[in-house]
């Protein structure tokens, strides 16, 4: 296939995908996101998921060819917000007190800060504002996506990224799954 025809197939495709996306129920369960939480799950997750996976293919293909990348923030900040709704999963098997919070800073254009607590159910979306924090991490978005895509092997990343606290909570911040696997 020509590059014209790839670009071609892209756009008809992603246009298709939307206009079905538009008829759907996005409250309504559906297909398991395992990365994010187990079980069926709604269907706005499913369509985060996609546009992410759509997002990272794009950002290979740009990565190898040597063209921009899309790092402005309305594209990688709803990859980003995506990527961090697996944190509760990731943390899932980390012992702290309830109440401990987890954040993760990702720095540049499309960077946030997300924190994480323990509640006496598991960790949650929240902060408890004050506290010490359990553990904390903070990255580049360039070395954040290719962190959370599998696109940068551990030992190369671990030095650029700043952390503080528990080991074991640091850990599986950033070996968190944020794509299928």
């Amino acid at each position: 296939m020509s590059p014209r025809q790839v670009v071609d197939q892209l756009q008809r495709s992603g246009v298709e995908y939307a206009e079905t996306m538009a008829t759907f129920d996005m409250n309504a369960f559906g297909i398991p996101v395992d990365w994010i939480q187990p079980g069926p799950a709604p269907a706005w997750m499913d369509v985060a998921r996609e546009f992410t996976e759509r997002w990272i293919h794009q950002q290979q293909i740009r990565d190898a060819a040597g063209r921009p990348l899309l790092n402005d923030r309305w594209v990688l900040y709803p990859v980003f917000d995506t990527f961090m709704l697996a944190l509760p999963n990731a943390l899932r098997d980390v012992a702290a007190p309830t109440g401990s919070t987890i954040h993760v800073t990702i720095r540049g254009k499309a960077g946030c800060t997300w924190n994480v607590r323990n509640a006496a159910t598991g960790w949650e979306f929240g902060s408890n504002r004050g506290a010490q924090p359990f553990a904390t991490i903070a990255l580049d978005q360039d070395i954040a996506w290719r962190l959370y895509t599998k696109g940068i092997a551990m030992e190369d990343a671990l030095p650029q990224i700043e952390r503080t606290g528990d080991p074991v909570a640091i850990d599986a911040l950033v070996s968190m799954v944020t794509v299928l696997a």
